[in-house]
């Protein structure tokens, strides 16, 4: 088993996947289901980006992610604006994960979420990833990550963990989720990520 290792790259061959970890060690995974293969090479890419941008610490096992112990507190975003995440469509099993017994029933759940700068998503080179509960539930939007682009490269600077407020709305066993984070003007969040204080 892969501990508390983190992981460094993964190979998929059909429904195999070779995952090795940054201290040499590797593992495979035969046993995932044909319909969660792409939800599992979607998590194992989310954690290998986290992995590189804020030295998470990946539990294969349970397939959770912790950061290691911060070199100081979480830095909290400044509100005041809803910005709606995207895709959570593509992360449902991870959003009705993170609300629990609030999944199976129409509401809103407020939690912490961090923004996870993605520079090395195919699909827009500023890409910020929404987690969690260490699970990565959507992204922002490509508007938003356009006008975040400096707060994001902030974030990758710090190598902090840049949080928000953060509310899913829905549920339901067929339901449909949906993630608004509260957050500042990209000038007010970047003011915070200046402040030495955190």
């Amino acid at each position: 088993m892969l501990d508390h290792e983190v992981i460094e790259t993964v190979e998929k061959e059909g429904a195999t996947f070779t995952v090795r970890t940054r201290e040499g060690r590797s593992v495979t995974v035969t046993d995932v289901p044909p319909a969660m293969l792409s939800h599992f090479a979607d998590w194992l890419m989310a954690q290998i980006a986290g992995a590189r941008v804020f030295e998470h610490v990946i539990e294969v096992e349970t397939g959770r992610a912790s950061a290691l112990p911060p070199s100081g507190p979480p830095r909290t975003l400044p509100g005041g604006n809803d910005v709606h995440v995207a895709g959570e469509s593509f992360h449902f099993e991870e959003l009705r994960a993170v609300v629990g017994p609030a999944g199976s029933s129409f509401g809103a759940t407020l939690l912490w979420a961090s923004l996870v700068p993605d520079p090395t998503n195919p699909y827009d080179k500023n890409a910020v990833k929404v987690m969690i509960d260490g699970r990565h539930v959507g992204n922002l939007s490509k508007e938003a990550a356009s006008a975040f682009v400096g707060v994001a490269t902030r974030i990758r600077e710090l190598g902090c963990d840049a949080r928000c407020a953060a509310t899913i709305i829905g549920g339901g066993r067929e339901g449909v989720f949906g993630v608004v984070l509260d957050l500042g003007t990209p000038d007010e969040c970047l003011e915070c990520l200046s402040d030495p204080r955190g």
